[in-house]
């Protein structure tokens, strides 16, 4: 499910929208406003001048996750809005065929976020890829998030990281550590050996829940 908020859209244009998210099977929640604690959304934003484009750049710039959608019957707003990175720019003496072209980009551009996430880091938000984590380290109030090919210090806490990575691909094997099952490589005794060689303790509190994630545990 993706969250949309409309501003200054006309009803009619709303429906169209609805009804285009419909037909690429995607479920959407309807903000009533635009909630900064969501860490994801897609804002089709009426432009009328400039000015509507600058008052909604600070919001882009704190939240590089929310995707805008500008819809304008002046062309000339086009190239200024540029600095929103819209997904698309519906234009009102073009509707129908910029509605069509905003399907095929939405519908690729969701997809293609699938494994992106949103983690939470004080009062911002880091963008990763699921697929790329490896591990994560907590150490006080930081987490340390081995990727890849890098590592990511971000301050919140384990629970609530785990929370926004979802439990389909990340278990907490201890107290401090949180992997990635699809770089787990093996297990010895109550250690996790990663496929690049890392070995990470498994918690006597958390053998259980390694064994309800198929790992083979001894």
């Amino acid at each position: 499910m993706v969250n949309i908020y409309f501003d200054q859209i006309s009803l009619n244009l709303q429906d169209k929208i609805k009804e285009l998210f419909t037909d690429i099977d995607i479920p959407v929640n309807i903000l009533s406003s635009i909630d900064r604690s969501i860490s994801e959304a897609y804002l089709f934003i009426n432009l009328n001048s400039n000015q509507d484009i600058y008052s909604y750049l600070p919001l882009k710039q704190q939240h590089q996750n929310y995707q805008f959608i500008c819809v304008s019957n002046n062309d000339e707003l086009v190239f200024d809005a540029l600095c929103l990175f819209p997904i698309h720019f519906i234009r009102l003496n073009n509707i129908d065929n910029d509605i069509e072209i905003l399907k095929s980009r939405l519908s690729t551009f969701i997809n293609q976020k699938s494994n992106i996430t949103a983690i939470s880091n004080n009062k911002t938000f880091v963008s990763l890829d699921r697929n790329n984590i490896k591990y994560i380290e907590a150490l006080d109030h930081y987490q340390f998030i081995y990727t890849l090919n890098s590592s990511i210090q971000i301050r919140s806490n384990i629970a609530k990281l785990l929370k926004e990575l979802g439990s389909e691909l990340f278990i907490q094997i201890h107290r401090s550590f949180i992997v990635n099952i699809k770089h787990v490589k093996a297990i010895k005794g109550s250690t996790i050996i990663l496929d690049n060689n890392k070995e990470l303790p498994i918690g006597r509190l958390y053998k259980a829940k390694v064994k309800e994630k198929s790992l083979d545990l001894k």
